[in-house]
């Protein structure tokens, strides 16, 4: 959880499986990324989010990135975890039907014309990206400003 520049409170929520879309349905919150509004109400700003572990807002362009881990047991080398930007609120982001830009699980079939938003960057299976953060500070060259530093796991 963390605040925006928009000074309202984010949170993720985990999809409750490895991979699944009945627990999704009986609770839409699940597998997202909400945001808590002016009037306590909260708002879904990305959807289809298996397990992003953290978050940040670019600081020129404010919009939000997030690291979300791929699922298992589909093999050693996929799917990718992955970098996402949020566009607009409520943009899908493929799980548990499309993981990666093109990986569609062979268990969850998409719904017709079904569209998500492609990752800005796949990392390697299983490296478990556990949080962004933007860098705007002086301290490192030039070449490192505005740029994300990726903490991984795996």
């Amino acid at each position: 959880m963390m605040f925006g520049p928009d000074g309202q409170l984010y949170a993720n929520v985990g999809a409750p499986c490895n991979v699944c879309l009945d627990g999704i349905n009986k609770n839409p919150v699940y597998a997202s990324i909400i945001k808590l509004n002016d009037e306590n109400k909260w708002n879904t700003v990305a959807r289809g989010v298996r397990n992003s572990v953290g978050f940040d807002w670019h600081p020129v362009s404010q919009e939000m990135y997030f690291t979300d881990n791929g699922r298992d047991w589909m093999g050693d080398d996929i799917p990718p975890c992955e970098l996402n930007r949020v566009v607009s609120p409520g943009d899908h982001f493929g799980f548990p039907f499309i993981h990666g830009k093109n990986i569609s699980d062979d268990n969850f079939k998409a719904p017709k014309d079904f569209t998500f938003s492609q990752p800005v960057w796949e990392f390697q299976a299983h490296t478990a990206p556990l949080g962004i953060k933007f860098y705007s500070g002086e301290s490192f060259p030039e070449y490192y400003r505005n740029g994300a530093f990726v903490a991984q796991h795996g």
